[in-house]
Order: C-alpha cells, then structure tokens, then sequence
C-alpha cells in the first residue's frame, strides 16, 4: 500500500522533471519562455483549472489555492494539496468520458455532470481548509505518519460537512476513487492493513459520509482480522480524531500513537509488510463500493423522478396561466365598452362594414317592423282584468261578533231543551247576523 506516495496532503512539493530543469535553464540563460503548442483538448484544461480555482473559495473558505489540471498529478494521487505553495492538484482522467471544451465549473449545476472530479476537489478542499497541523520531518516513513494521514482523512471530511453538508454526495461519488488507489488484489490482509482498511471506510461511516449498510461487508471482513475488542479500541480512536481541532497537531499524533501500541507496532518504524490472505480487503472493499454505486444511482434515480415531476407541475401551471391571459385577453376583446362583435380564432376583417359588424343606417321596412315590434310588446305588458269565484268558510261581510255570540248560546240552550224533553219539540227562533 503506498500510503505516503500516493497521501493528498503533500507538504513538500515533488521534486522537478529532467524537462522542468531544463525549461529552467533555458529561461535562466535568457532565453524565451517555452509555450508548447496544445492539442485542442489539452488547451481546454488551464480554462477549466482557473475556474476551478474561482469555486474553490466556497469550498476551502480560502482565496489563495491555485487549482491545476495534469493528466496525472505530480503525487501519483487523484488529487493533491501542497500548503507550502497552496496547489491544489486534480488528475483529469476524473472528468471522463466528458470532453473538455463542454465543462464549465462556473456554471452552477456543472458539477453534477463530473460527481466524481468534484468529490476529489471537495476532499482537497477539506484538506485545504482543515489540515493546518503538519507532521514534524523525523517522522516521515514511519507507522506514526502513515497512522495521523489516514486517520486526517475522515478526520477532514468530518470537518468539512459540518460546514458543507450538501457535499456529501460527491465526497460518496469519490469515495471510491479516494480509497481504492491504496488497496490492491495484491495487498496482504495484515492486521495492520485491515485496521487502514476501516481507518478509512469504516471510520466515514462514523463521520456521516458512508452508510452502515454500505460499510457492512468490510465490517465483517476486518472483524475476522483484528476480532470486535481490537476494532473498537480503533473506533474510539478515529471518533476522539473527528473531534480534535484542525491546529492541534500534538493530540492527532498522540491519536496516531495510541493507533500503533493498539496494533502492537513500533511507531517510529516503518509499516508492517507481508502476512495474511491476499485479495481479501480488496474484495470487501470492492463489495462496499459497489453498495455505494447502487444507493447512489437509486437516488439519482429518485432525484430524476422528482425533478420530473416538478417539470410537468411546472408546465401545467404555465400552460393554465397561458390559458387565463387568452380568456382574459378574450373577454376584454368582447365586453370592453364600445367592442364590435368577436369570435375567437379568427381574425377581424378589416372593411368598413360587414352583414355581422359595422353600422349603417335602417331602411323603412325595418323602421315599420320596429314599430309593430314596439306596439305588440307594450300591448304584451298590459294585461285585462279577469274575475275570479272562489269559495270561503265564513260569510261575507263584516263579523260582528256579539250577534256571534249570541247564536252560539241560542244553540246551546235548544239542544239542553231537547234532552230534558225529548218528546217534545221546541222550535228554536233563528238567529240572524247581521
């Protein structure tokens, strides 16, 4: 595993080509500056890079990294930060199969078209924002370093997403590419390479880039390495990492320390080679990877659907707009005051007068109908007197109601007579009401 050849913080830059001396040279001696003619895809990229370097600052929160574009960085890695002269390198083989004149990373949005490329710059951008600890030069090569680079690795992540949570998804898009560069078919499955393994994968799911049921299979792989008390002791070291702060060198070392005497390596020597079942890590990694590629394309997916969705919501309510200001132009066309007759959908003739619109003057015959017309309706309005019988329960006339009375009890009084005599027949004078 090439950990330190291959790291994304460089502190030193890499030393200058046979071609860069001799460029150097030639500029010393006086002569011209070299500017080699590019092909046409090649002139595309310093484009690219210096809008690259335009976005960054929203990224890092620092205006002074230069962003290049080689096919190939100078560390080997896909991407790479230098703080001594804030370069920030990105290999361009992350922008395929997209040609280079259709990129343009200061369009909003572009940079959902190359995930991965920006998934990289974002890491970069982590390092470039958090990474100020350095580690002291003695130690370079040793177990110690290789330990505090890859626990910076979440550790710088998890940083960045507490100021950046929406980049997430491309530190996941890149998270691939991040990592597999270190494991190979050929790396052996040591305890110390298991324990690199989930200090890299296993520890950003702890810090909320990967998901535990992406994370599972090297869970289980590297559990049967160490055992589950060794890779807890591992966890809570990377855990007490995410919380250290960015400047505190002293603690991220002290971190790395504690890494080695848990894997019972001598911190000041070099990383422990050879042992352990070859392609092992390498499988549950690729396992891990391929979990992730599938969550991430059903979100995609997902994400599709739903801006689908807003398009055609978004279409029919202009298309119902567009159909409300027709029917309001419409209607002003036909009820404004003083408006000729309209159909709608066809256009207005333009001669002076028409048998459908216009004005001209009423010939006699229609002035005589209009007459007869007038005359039928006022005859219409009138209506003649009708007599109407109807019948009523009481008399007509005023009621006087003593004489009402007064009938009543004479009733009364000849049907009491009738009982008393039955015999008898008493005639009962009528009663008149007036």
């Amino acid at each position: 595993m090439p950990a330190l050849t291959q790291a994304h913080v460089q502190h030193q830059p890499p030393a200058l080509s046979e071609a860069q001396w001799a460029q150097a040279r030639w500029e010393d001696d006086g002569g011209p500056p070299f500017e080699p003619t590019p092909a046409e895809p090649a002139s595309q990229w310093p484009r690219i890079a210096a809008a690259l370097t335009e976005r960054l600052p929203e990224l890092a929160g620092r205006e002074d990294v230069i962003v290049t574009c080689e096919h190939g960085t100078r560390s080997g890695a896909p991407g790479a930060f230098y703080p001594t002269t804030a370069e920030l390198e990105i290999d361009t083989a992350l922008f395929a199969p997209l040609h280079p004149a259709t990129i343009n990373p200061t369009r909003r949005g572009d940079e959902d078209r190359y995930p991965v490329a920006w998934g990289v710059l974002a890491h970069e951008a982590a390092h470039a924002a958090h990474s100020i600890w350095t580690t002291p030069p003695h130690l370079h090569g040793t177990a110690l370093n290789t330990a505090a680079q890859m626990l910076e690795e979440s550790r710088a992540e998890h940083a960045h997403l507490t100021r950046r949570p929406t980049d997430r998804r491309f530190l996941r898009t890149a998270a691939h590419t991040l990592i597999l560069a270190d494991f190979t078919p050929q790396t052996p499955s040591n305890p110390w390479q298991a324990a690199y393994a989930a200090g890299l994968i296993l520890a950003r799911r702890d810090a909320g880039i990967l998901d535990p049921d992406e994370t599972e299979p090297l869970e289980q792989t590297v559990t049967g390495i160490l055992g589950p008390d060794l890779l807890e002791t591992l966890a809570q070291i990377w855990t007490a990492a995410h919380t250290t702060a960015d400047d505190d060198g002293p603690s991220m070392l002290q971190h790395a320390q504690a890494w080695c005497q848990a894997l019972a390596t001598p911190a000041t020597g070099p990383e422990p080679t050879g042992g352990g079942r070859l392609n092992e890590l390498a499988e549950a990694i690729g396992k891990v990877v391929g979990r992730v590629r599938t969550n991430e394309a059903m979100q995609a997916a997902a994400q599709a659907r739903a801006a689908a969705a807003r398009t055609a919501r978004g279409k029919g309510k202009a298309a119902q707009a567009a159909h409300a200001r027709q029917a309001a132009k419409t209607a002003e066309r036909v009820f404004s005051p003083g408006a000729r007759p309209f159909t709608p959908g066809k256009p207005r003739r333009r001669s002076n007068w028409s048998p459908i619109t216009g004005t001209r003057p009423p010939t006699g015959a229609e002035k005589s109908a209009a007459g007869q017309l007038a005359r039928a309706l006022r005859a219409a309005a009138y209506r003649e007197r009708t007599t109407t019988i109807t019948t009523s329960a009481a008399p007509p006339g005023r009621l006087n109601m003593r004489q009402a009375l007064a009938r009543d009890a004479q009733k009364a009084a000849c049907r009491r007579t009738s009982e008393r005599a039955p015999s008898r027949t008493e005639e009962c004078a009528p009663f008149s009401v007036r």
